[in-house]
């Protein structure tokens, strides 16, 4: 869960990363969703081709009651990241202390050469999503 306060600056609140069946997977966005409450904005990367529409498509249908907004990346994953790595680099991007801290931490840190980065994936997407959405401010 990322917001944006009026002043500029970006809160990483939580992040919620498992492994799992395409079930489970969609469960765990459907439990989040719930837990975040349906005041806040969800976001969903489409990926190319018929089944990211298929997979977007039923996310959507399964969400019913809150705003989903759904995009599909134009350009690879470190360009997408540049606009979130600039904000960060300025001070404009705090995170939360959380159990999740650490792991996230080492991800975000080893980007572009880890081996894992769907965190840094949908950081970034939520980033540039809500950097261009109106301003909004949900406590």
């Amino acid at each position: 869960r990322l917001s944006r306060a009026p002043n500029g600056v970006y809160y990483v609140q939580h992040v919620s990363r498992f492994r799992g069946t395409p079930a489970k997977v969609e469960n765990s966005i459907r439990n989040t969703a719930s837990a975040d409450g349906a005041g806040v904005r969800i976001y969903l990367e489409e990926d190319p081709g018929q089944a990211g529409k298929a997979d977007v498509a039923n996310l959507i249908r399964q969400l019913a009651g809150y705003v989903v907004h759904t995009a599909r990346p134009t350009v690879d994953k470190e360009t997408r990241a540049r606009p979130l790595s600039s904000a960060a680099e300025h001070g404009n991007v705090k995170i939360v202390r959380g159990p999740w801290n650490e792991d996230f931490l080492a991800e975000i840190e080893a980007f572009p050469l880890g081996d894992h980065d769907d965190q840094v994936d949908g950081l970034s997407g939520a980033f540039n999503a809500l950097a261009q959405a109106a301003p909004i401010w949900v406590a």
